[in-house]
């Protein structure tokens, strides 16, 4: 007999792997005599704790992402506001 997991499709959550990485064994129908199928269930174990660790460093590079966005937009306004000061000083001395 061949392994067979019983998961409905997938909801979609914070990272979209909720449902798939909460299949519990008992839900994992395994011939325990089936040496592949003890392959397969390590196999799977071991996807589970890649997309787990991949979903961290991705939430991870996403957050500093969004803080040095932040920064550039904070320094492309302090950037115009001193254009714009300096030439408004420039304006003034060479108005009169």
């Amino acid at each position: 007999m061949a392994c067979e997991t019983s998961v409905s499709s997938p909801s979609r959550t914070l990272n979209g792997y909720d449902e798939f990485l909460s299949v519990k064994d008992d839900e994992h129908l395994c011939n325990t005599d089936d040496p592949g199928c003890e392959l397969h269930l390590a196999a799977l174990t071991s996807l589970k704790g890649e997309i787990i660790e991949l979903t961290n460093r991705l939430q991870h590079v996403t957050k500093d992402r969004d803080l040095l966005e932040k920064q550039l937009n904070r320094a492309q306004t302090d950037k115009t506001d001193y254009s714009e000061s300096m030439m408004n000083a420039w304006s003034r001395r060479h108005s009169g």
